[in-house]
Formats: structure tokens, sequence, C-alpha cells
């Protein structure tokens, strides 16, 4: 195989980058698009893209777990650089007739959408959920309607999301149930039911914990932190933070502990006052966000920097945190996500 390519390197057919300390060969789009016909008209294209598609619904399966994992950077950059024939991998999914698969695909790039293609995650999972076949509750389905819980209006999903979760219920899908009222408990946070909020956290946290789920009992606590913040009791939510970013630490994820030191550089600064100690938690974010290649996060990092040095009438370093934040914010087409 490598003599072939190497073969047709040298007759400029297939070109060989050098990316990331490896070398990756593409063919001319020309080329490509020649080869394309020829299998068409040979009746083999549909072979060749299930297998492509065999292979890319693996390697996103596999990079998922790692992107929650201790080495999240090496992850996300393997999703950005297959990102095309991931792309690809989903439109071809569509026209399966496994409705397993493009679920399966969909819910496995839900956490990689979410830090740096946010936008782009929606317009998939919304294609994939209208499919006749994408009706029964499976954890699949129920990542994707939880990342949309996270951007579209409640009551374009409610429907769908109260029947998924009956249905969690009816099976007695354990986990379904906990990760829906976790999710409800943040929903109920940001529309000022305090009471429902609290019963949900409860509800979802003793769940978690009879599953033994260490990841999502911290993240459990995470949401408890912003809670007791919103309540106004700074120190429950810094017990709570600090319980948290414990647990994070103890499992090596990243993504978990820089949420934490951003929510509690966050506080910091409008809850105690004190911009030096908020200046450096999120610093201390950042740099997490930094390692991980997560731009939404260094998004708001950088926007909450900037604003800080406005305020202090540190208008030289403010334009260097806004520029990065805005540019990575207009990337993302996120801009809703962040305070007027």
């Amino acid at each position: 195989m490598l003599d072939l390519l190497t073969s047709l390197v040298d007759k400029s057919l297939v070109l060989a980058e050098q990316k990331h300390g490896h070398t990756r060969y593409r063919m001319l789009e020309t080329i490509r698009q020649y080869s394309r016909d020829r299998l068409l008209d040979r009746g083999t294209g549909d072979a060749v893209r299930d297998k492509h598609l065999d292979y890319f619904l693996a390697l996103a399966e596999r990079e998922r777990s790692q992107v929650e994992g201790s080495n999240p950077k090496t992850a996300i950059a393997a999703l950005e650089e297959e990102l095309e024939n991931l792309r690809a991998s989903l439109d071809w999914s569509l026209q399966t007739q496994d409705s397993m698969v493009p679920l399966r695909l969909c819910s496995a790039l839900c956490l990689f959408w979410n830090m740096n293609y946010p936008m782009e995650g929606v317009v998939w999972c919304q294609r994939i959920l209208e499919l006749a076949s994408a009706k029964e509750h499976t954890q699949e389905r129920m990542e994707i309607l939880l990342y949309l819980l996270n951007y579209v209006p409640t009551d374009s999903i409610e429907h769908k999301i109260e029947e998924d979760y009956a249905l969690s219920e009816t099976l007695g899908d354990k986990y379904g149930v906990a990760r829906y009222k976790h999710a409800f408990a943040v929903r109920a946070r940001f529309q000022g039911r305090f009471d429902d909020a609290q019963r949900y956290l409860d509800e979802s946290l003793q769940l978690f914990r009879e599953l033994g789920d260490t990841t999502r009992i911290a993240f459990n606590l995470y949401e408890r932190s912003r809670f007791q913040f919103q309540q106004g009791d700074s120190a429950l939510s810094e017990h709570y933070s600090q319980e948290a970013r414990h647990l994070f630490t103890s499992l090596g994820n990243k993504r978990g502990s820089a949420h934490v030191l951003f929510s509690q550089g966050f506080r910091a600064l409008f809850g105690e006052n004190d911009p030096a100690k908020a200046r450096s938690l999120l610093e201390d974010a950042h740099t997490f966000y930094l390692e991980m290649g997560n731009k939404g996060g260094i998004s708001q990092v950088q926007f909450y920097l900037g604003a800080m040095a406005v305020c202090q009438s540190n208008l030289t370093v403010a334009r260097q945190h806004l520029d990065v934040a805005y540019a990575l914010i207009k990337e993302l087409d996120t801009v809703f996500l962040l305070p007027q």
C-alpha cells in the first residue's frame, strides 16, 4: 500500500501533507471527483460510503470517551482533522436503513460540537431527530435531545423531551431519568423556579450515587454551586465548587475542572468583588480550555478578562482580550450565550 501511495505521489495524483507529526494523503479535487464518478458507474459507490461511515463512526465513538477524559486535546485535534470526513459520514448516515447509525454518530459528536461547533451541531441534531425511524428511547437519542436543550427554545422540543423522559421512566432507565432530572434542574434555575431546581438536583444526585457515576456526581455538585450562588449563598456555593473540583481532578476530567475554575472566577468577580482572585481563577480556567482546544471556553474567559480590563481602564489589554473573544464568538456563532 505504501509503495502504491508513493507512486501516486510521485505522479502528482495524490498529495502528501505533514499534519500533527504524521503524513496524510489526499487526492486532487479533479482526481477525487473522477474516482467518485467511476465508483458510481460501477455501482460500488454505496459500499465504499458504507465502509467510510463505519470507519468514522468508530473514530467518533472512540474519541468521544477521550474528550471527557484526561487527554481531550488529542481527541479534539483528531476530530478537527477529520471534520470534513465526519460531515460526509453524517450526510450519508441519513440515507442508511439503520436509524441507530446516524443517532450513534451524532451523539458521539455532541460534546465536540458543544465546545467548538455548537450551531452546526444543532443543525445535525435536528435533521437526525426528523428521521421517522429515530423515535425510540435510546441513550443516543437522549444525548441529542439534551444537547438541543442547551441551544434551542425550550418550547420547540418540549414535547420530545417530556416524551423521552417518560419513556426512560417506563423502561426503568435510571441513567436516563437522572440525566433528564439534572437537565430539568438547570432549566428550572434559569427560569427562576428554585424549588423545582433544588428538587431535581437532589433526585438526580441520588440516582447518580446509586449508579456509582462519579463524573455525573461531580457535574451535579458543580451545578449546585451555581444554584447556591444564584441564591446568594457564596459560602455554600464555594463548598460545592471545591467538592466538584476535587472529583474532577481525581477523575482527570479537564473539562469539568475548567468549568469549576471559570465558575469560581465568576463568583470572585461578582460575588466577592475581588478582581485579582477572579483573574487568577479565570486564567487557570483558560489554561485548561487552551490545553483542550475548547473554543467556547476560551471565548468566555477572554470576554470576562476583557470586561475586567475595561472596568480598570486598561483599554489596551481589554482590546486584546475582546478581539480574541469576539473572533471566536463569530466563528462559533454563539453571541447569544454572552451577556449584552
